[in-house]
């Protein structure tokens, strides 16, 4: 008896997660195949989830960049930019099932991602870290009575979630677009690498690493103090500084372009304090 009653609070309560009727069609990882997979790096963090049949859904990380997911559907029958709605359910082994509301949007061509905000990746995130389960609902073109429901399983997120989590905390704080044209100051006179610039150098190291990288041109300026021979000499000085600190830490020379202009092409005033101190400078750019 005490089985049977068993049974029956085990279909009320998966009923009541999704409406079992003929026009419903569900798609889910199985718990024993439910998988995320996690890559990492100090420019890149991503974390995936297929839906078999139907998708899968990727959140990542760029370095600089907001946190950010988009959900690529591979199921053939949806019909495009038609409403759909993503909402949070418990899952039928938990002691309630409670239903949270999420958002709507429209479905897009299926070569397209649906792009998620950074607030809508961060309450999937939150959500699937709870057990939560994310549902897609939406109809099916070819039965417009036949509704579908796509479920992000929660089963072995967690520890994964982690690796990603500890992946976004190692991450390099600064974006390619801010990387690939920046500057290198010095103090008046001196060729010398500050610890900043240094710590800026092991950021463009970071980015130099990826074969993509081509070439990074180094252009060496001053300010207009001193004399025309002494300021080239010293905008050649900040150059090889540079060059050589980006060659010892293993980066090809072959891929390094140098340029040496002492204080001509000056990008800012030189009658000013501030305008001197930004001209005294070694130019970064990085080619892909």
């Amino acid at each position: 008896m005490l089985k049977s009653y068993r049974l029956a609070v085990l279909v009320f309560t998966l009923s009541y997660i999704l409406p079992i009727t003929a026009e419903n069609t569900r798609y889910m990882a199985d718990i024993d195949k439910s998988v995320w997979h996690v890559s990492t790096s100090k420019l890149e963090c991503k974390l995936n989830h297929s839906i078999p049949e139907y998708g899968f859904i990727e959140f990542f990380k760029e370095a600089g960049e907001p946190e950010s997911s988009e959900l690529q559907l591979l199921y053939p029958r949806f019909v495009a930019h038609e409403r759909a709605e993503l909402y949070f359910t418990n899952p039928g082994w938990q002691p309630s099932v409670k239903t949270k509301e999420g958002w709507k949007f429209q479905m897009q061509a299926i070569t397209e991602p649906i792009e998620l905000s950074n607030r809508q990746t961060r309450q999937l995130l939150d959500n699937l870290a709870k057990g939560y389960q994310p549902v897609i609902y939406h109809n099916e073109n070819t039965d417009r009575r036949n509704d579908v429901y796509a479920i992000i399983s929660p089963v072995m997120f967690r520890a994964q979630y982690a690796t990603y989590t500890q992946c976004i905390a190692a991450m390099i704080p600064v974006s390619w677009d801010r990387i690939r044209k920046s500057d290198l100051n010095f103090e008046t006179g001196s060729a010398r690498l500050s610890r900043k610039s240094k710590r800026w150098l092991e950021y463009v190291l970071e980015y130099a690493r990826d074969p993509a990288v081509r070439k990074i041109e180094l252009t060496g300026y001053t300010d207009s103090i001193g004399n025309f021979r002494a300021n080239h000499q010293l905008a050649s000085s900040r150059v090889e500084m540079v060059r050589n600190y980006l060659v010892n830490a293993g980066f090809d020379e072959r891929k390094l372009r140098l340029k040496v202009y002492g204080e001509q092409h000056a990008q800012h005033t030189n009658n000013s304090k501030e305008g001197r101190a930004k001209n005294r400078r070694v130019e970064i750019k990085m080619y892909r």
